[in-house]
């Protein structure tokens, strides 16, 4: 579960290097709305590690969320991106032996649009009150299921009630050893693995959900989910080298 020093002050340039694929397949030089599919950005993902020569956590997934409305005229199913859709991935790294683990978001904006929707930024702004609420419950020797009680409790008491986290740890491999604070089926006590306690020196994926009714989309629920790698030390927790606080636009 821990990590060497060597390996900490490596980790974040690790963590950058896959964040700036991530950039580059988010990017208006890499989409065209309308013409550019998911499985076009899978392959980018792939393509950008082989020519550099690195490893992959996972096989890179990306997809999309779509308004009702838009979605009635174009359905989800054909995987091209179109404008006004809410794009995530789902990629990782391996170099230099650690894992990387992310997931980031785009918006790919109409013709009249400058940025992303009010409704959604608000709700890339409460994921990130959630995010900074997990970092702060990180204790010394609590349990993963502790953790869990203790965001979720936090989280509420806080007005964010339409939460889930699902984190793992993250470096040597990329779902284990480590505590586990919650999985994506299952926001209750998680036996075993639940019950292993957080020693410092160790990283693991800040993986979490949030949801909310987005004005712009017809008041339609929207969820915003993202993972970012963050590491837990005597100092606290704090992330390993940044949080997405904005939309990538296309």
């Amino acid at each position: 579960m821990t990590l060497t020093d060597a390996e900490l002050e490596l980790y974040p340039q690790i963590s950058l290097i896959a964040r700036q694929i991530i950039a580059q397949c988010f990017s208006p030089s890499s989409i065209v709305p309308g013409v550019t599919t998911l499985e076009d950005l899978d392959w980018l993902f792939w393509q950008i590690c082989s020519d550099n020569s690195l490893g992959l956590s996972f096989k890179p997934y990306f997809n999309l969320l779509r308004s009702k409305s838009v979605a009635e005229k174009h359905p989800r199913s054909d995987g091209i991106i179109r404008r006004g859709d809410l794009l995530i991935c789902d990629v990782g790294i391996k170099y230099l032996g650690l894992y990387t683990d992310h997931q980031e978001l785009a918006y790919v904006r109409h013709n009249d649009e400058k940025d992303a929707p009010q409704g959604l930024k608000k709700l890339l702004a409460m994921n990130n009150r959630l995010q900074n609420i997990f970092m702060r419950e990180f204790k010394h020797g609590l349990t993963g299921n502790q953790l869990l009680e203790n965001i979720h409790s936090t989280a509420q008491k806080e007005g964010i009630h339409h939460q889930w986290i699902f984190s793992h740890s993250l470096g040597l491999f990329v779902h284990e050893p480590g505590p586990v604070i919650g999985l994506p089926w299952e926001q209750d006590l998680i036996p075993g693995r639940g019950e292993i306690r957080l020693e410092y020196d160790s990283c693991f994926a800040m993986e979490l959900l949030i949801e909310d009714v987005v004005p712009e989309w017809n008041n339609q629920r929207v969820p915003c989910q993202t993972e970012h790698i963050v590491k837990f030390t005597k100092d606290g927790c704090q992330p390993l080298d940044s949080v997405q606080t904005s939309f990538h636009l296309i």
